[in-house]
């Protein structure tokens, strides 16, 4: 199989790797099932027994047990319903010792971490380079990674079962039925918002601590709908700390019929600022925003350095079917914000619906009385 373009996603890079790693190590694969359309990723060959093999990628090097077990039961019950003899989790962390004997211990499967690709393909150093390439191993990192003994050969080592492990976990298709029950509007106002936090701490469980709601200013001028401290463990919580310079994490609930405009962008804004280590804030909302609302999220990280997502229900509700199935929501959050950065311009943007208007029927309207004006510019309002 050939090597995919750079400008794909990095878990298909990655998929597409496992692949030719396997094929170099005397699998037959069969079919490719990008993203799992029937609960696993690959069907393939190997001494004679079918595999059904799942793989995943993160971001995180440091291997995270509820999603790793959470894609274990999902690979091992699919794997059952399709008789397959074998099945095995590929995984792009690093699985520690005392996590593999659990997990063993637990899941009749294999489990092929980074270091047994790493030793899977000794004496390849064309594929080598280009897995390290893709999981951004800094080269001072490299002698850091401990390749066990042995490792390449789990698949001819490992027990097998036809016992089923627990039901996968349906926690988030059951918090993501509750959000769609929720009607927008003021009325349900704080029953989103109750819902909203629920949702993003099983979301960001022991990424994000310190959880406060309503958290007033010293000043009582501002008060934020939710506001937790962000802990460096994963890449992307780390970048938000030593990148952006914000160990706080600010969340703002819409429940909004409509997309949020200016307006509350602008609220939102004025409650980040460098020197309280604030400088985060993600908006929920039921429909996203305008286009004068992206804007303006783009013109505060250009012109202050203060990052500004939008997260709609499919957002939300595609971060929780995921996480259901092993896949890390903390790894979504970094490819919106990458896809934010990079498409950062370095110019003022003129945004073409303005949210505040400085209304010409005031009578110190210097505008006289038939017009209504607001002027944009890098998404900030500008009165004139």
């Amino acid at each position: 199989m050939d090597a995919i373009g750079e400008d794909a996603p990095a878990w298909k890079q990655f998929e597409e790797i496992v692949v030719r790693i396997l094929e170099s190590n005397n699998f037959i694969v069969s079919q490719h099932l990008p993203q799992g359309r029937l609960g696993y990723d690959l069907d393939a060959n190997f001494g004679g027994q079918s595999w059904a093999i799942e793989v995943k990628f993160y971001r995180s090097v440091r291997a995270q047990m509820t999603l790793i077990e959470a894609a274990a039961a999902r690979v091992l019950n699919n794997g059952l319903d399709i008789e397959a003899d074998r099945a095995a989790l590929i995984v792009s962390s690093v699985i520690s010792g005392e996590q593999r004997l659990s997990l063993e211990a637990k899941y009749p499967i294999v489990f092929i971490d980074r270091a047994d690709l790493l030793a899977m393909i000794a004496g390849r150093p064309e594929l080598s380079d280009e897995l390290n390439s893709i999981l951004e191993v800094r080269s001072d990192f490299l002698g850091q990674i401990n390749v066990p003994i042995g490792s390449g050969d789990r698949f001819r080592t490992s027990r097998t079962s036809t016992e089923r492990r627990s039901p996968e976990a349906r926690i988030g298709r059951d918090l993501a039925d509750r959000l769609k029950t929720i009607r927008p509007g003021k009325a349900d106002a704080m029953a989103y918002e109750s819902l909203c936090v629920e949702i993003l701490k099983y979301l960001f469980d022991g990424e994000l601590v310190g959880w406060k709601q309503q958290q007033r200013t010293s000043d009582a001028l501002h008060r934020f709908d939710c506001v937790c401290r962000a802990k460096p463990t994963h890449e992307f919580w780390r970048f938000i700390v030593e990148d952006i310079g914000s160990r706080y994490v600010l969340f703002e609930f819409k429940n909004y019929r409509r997309p949020i405009t200016q307006g509350q962008v602008l609220t939102t804004e004025k409650y980040l600022f460098a020197a309280g280590l604030r400088k985060v804030a993600f908006l929920l909302t039921r429909e996203g925003a305008d286009v004068g609302a992206e804007s303006m999220t783009k013109g505060a990280m250009r012109e202050s350095g203060k990052l500004m997502l939008v997260l709609d229900d499919a957002a939300i509700v595609d971060m929780l079917e995921k996480r259901d199935s092993g896949v890390d929501p903390t790894d979504i959050m970094f490819d919106r914000t990458d896809e934010f950065m990079l498409t950062l311009s370095r110019y003022l943007v003129f945004a073409p619906a303005p949210a505040l208007h400085f209304d010409a029927r005031d009578a110190s309207s210097p505008l006289g009385a038939s017009h209504s004006h607001s002027i944009v510019a890098g998404g900030f309002p500008l009165m004139s």
